[in-house]
């Protein structure tokens, strides 16, 4: 019985993980709007979710189900994948804060209705995902002995 609280308490983050990545990807996909017409239109202001950024809700989700599968080698996915996707975010967050201040930042996430489709949440799962992941190849790495 002890060795079943251990094995559901050790999977319970990644599950908690998948969760979080698929119910992101399943929103994001609802607010994506289809665009059908007899001509182009193109939006002067596109949400990045209707940009090619949207790629990154795609890799989130594969880095979760990396993380879910739980070989060494679908960690170290997990942590390339996610981390491209926290380095590419940290790049653009300094950037916009260099040129503007973390408060104006600040101010304009939270002045988006919908606070959930802002790319920082990108970021922060991403984050969570590769922090997750790492740390799951830590342990993997320091529990057993491979002898390759």
């Amino acid at each position: 019985m002890n060795e079943q609280i251990r094995s559901a308490v050790f999977h319970l983050p990644k599950i908690i993980i998948l969760g979080l990545a698929l119910v992101n990807y399943l929103y994001i996909q609802a607010q994506v709007s289809i665009k059908t017409g007899p001509s182009i239109s193109f939006c002067l202001i596109c949400p990045w979710y209707e940009t090619s950024d949207f790629n990154n809700v795609l890799i989130i989700l594969l880095a979760s189900i990396f993380l879910l599968i739980g070989k060494r080698w679908s960690y170290i996915a997990a942590c390339v994948l996610s981390g491209y996707v926290v380095f590419v975010g940290l790049f653009y967050i300094v950037r916009s804060v260099a040129n503007f201040s973390l408060s104006e930042l600040w101010q304009f996430i939270l002045e988006q209705e919908k606070i959930f489709l802002v790319w920082e949440v990108q970021v922060v799962l991403a984050g969570a995902v590769f922090c997750a992941a790492v740390l799951y190849l830590l342990q993997c790495v320091f529990a057993k002995k491979y002898l390759y």
